[in-house]
């Protein structure tokens, strides 16, 4: 049976749609964590949504009865998906690196610094020299988030 669209104050869920659904861990003290999983529409009731959550591509797709309250829609269009591409950090750009900085490491790092150098692989920019202070770090390219450019004629 399609019920089609139904609203949840300002908010439309609609068959066929995504929707964020939020969960969390609750203890004494109050909400220690929080999840999000992303869910496909599959029937629209009067307070709750039945959803699929194919995530997990390793097992089978699994549906789930969950409260509008805890979904938010999301809302995808032509202009969003092919909107603009990733900012790709240029010489002189002050960019930010959030990872683990060698394979052993135990810990993730937050890295603020400036592109000094980019090597490239088989013609793609594969690592970055990036000067944080007085020293010099060797980073993944591909996950460099660019902060400011640098001013010149390379600016975008």
């Amino acid at each position: 049976m399609r019920v089609g669209k139904q609203s949840k104050g300002n908010q439309e869920f609609e068959e066929g749609s995504y929707v964020a659904v939020a969960s969390g861990t609750v203890d004494a003290s109050g909400l220690v964590s929080t999840s999000i999983a992303v869910c496909k529409v599959l029937n629209v009731g009067l307070e709750d949504l039945l959803v699929l959550d194919d995530s997990n591509r390793y097992t089978s797709s699994v549906r789930y009865t969950v409260s509008k309250h805890s979904c938010t829609p999301i809302s995808l269009s032509l202009d969003k998906v092919i909107s603009r591409p990733v900012l790709s950090p240029q010489i002189g750009d002050m960019v930010l690196y959030h990872d683990k900085i060698t394979w052993k490491s135990e810990h993730e790092e937050v890295v603020v610094g400036t592109v000094y150098e980019i090597s490239y692989n088989k013609g793609r920019p594969s690592t970055a020299s990036v000067m944080r202070g007085t020293e010099m770090m060797q980073l993944p390219y591909a996950s460099l988030l660019v902060l400011q450019r640098a001013p010149g004629p390379n600016s975008v």
